[in-house]
């Protein structure tokens, strides 16, 4: 009778834990079994808000365009549940300690949420008073006129012929002349005529566009050294666009005031982190 006892207490235990294990997905060992109304499940130290579940749960059902069952429902409480899980397991085995790709969608999702702070309601005012500080970030660029003398390397005397073209246009020769004179004849032409100055980069590049564009007409660069000689530039004209009206511009000015906001806010953020935590730089590389 007592070993029928104690069968009967370990059928009513194994009973205890199936019963347990069929509640584990919804009730965590050691948690009341009382939630707020705010939630619908806690897992851990984590709460499941009822938010998140009727979002999850309206996405199935959008997905499957019919009502979900009870039985539907609880398997989305359930794959929250996992996912929960999972998540906990993975902070507990530090992957983003040793995972790249994980460091980085945090860090992204982190900026995101930034951007995501500043893009509350803007007002007028504000977006107005933006655009007239900053219209040239709205104004289309200039188109320019250019002449492009290139020294080759490998001609007779080439840092001679250098520096008689420059020689040359410091005393006023036309630089059409000088380029007659001293241009490579296999260099690339650039056309001659008003060009916009995106199409001039593409003849030029970036780094002599940003040289020409910070010249007054009739003034040139200095030689620009290159693999195969050096160029100069002389801007002969200039033909600058007008600001655009602020209302034909409005969504863009919008977004640039957003973009400046958040990478502010974004500065702020990490002054204020290198201010609370200790960075230690090798001395090498300090300097």
């Amino acid at each position: 009778m007592e070993r029928l006892l104690g069968n009967e207490r370990l059928l009513i235990a194994g009973a205890v834990l199936g019963f347990l294990a069929a509640l584990a997905p919804i009730v965590s060992p050691g948690k009341s079994w009382t939630i707020g109304p705010d939630a619908v499940a806690t897992v851990g130290d984590s709460v499941i808000t009822r938010e998140d579940f009727e979002r999850a749960r309206d996405a199935l059902a959008a997905d499957r365009r019919a009502p979900l069952s009870k039985g539907d429902q609880r398997h989305v409480l359930n794959r929250l549940i996992d996912e929960e899980l999972l998540f906990q397991r993975a902070s507990e085995l530090n992957l983003h300690e040793y995972d790249p790709a994980i460091r980085k969608q945090m860090v992204r999702t982190l900026l995101d949420t930034i951007s995501t702070e500043e893009e509350g309601e803007a007002d007028e005012a504000a977006l107005r008073a933006f655009y007239e500080a900053h219209s040239e970030l709205f104004t289309p660029p200039p188109e320019l006129r250019v002449t492009r003398i290139v020294i080759a390397k490998s001609a007779p005397e080439a840092p001679a012929r250098r520096d008689a073209a420059i020689a040359a246009l410091a005393a006023g020769r036309p630089p059409e002349d000088v380029a007659a004179q001293y241009n490579d004849p296999t260099a690339l032409a650039v056309p001659d005529g008003l060009l916009p100055a995106a199409k001039l980069r593409d003849y030029v590049g970036e780094g002599a566009l940003a040289a020409v564009l910070a010249l007054t007409e009739g003034k040139a660069t200095a030689p620009i050294e290159t693999a195969n000689g050096w160029e100069i530039y002389v801007l002969r004209e200039r033909r600058g666009a007008a600001a655009p009206p602020f209302e034909s511009v409005r969504d863009a000015v919008l977004e640039r005031m957003r973009t400046q906001a958040g990478e502010q806010a974004l500065a702020q953020m990490l002054e204020r982190l290198r201010d609370r935590t200790a960075v230690v730089i090798d001395p090498a590389l300090a300097e």
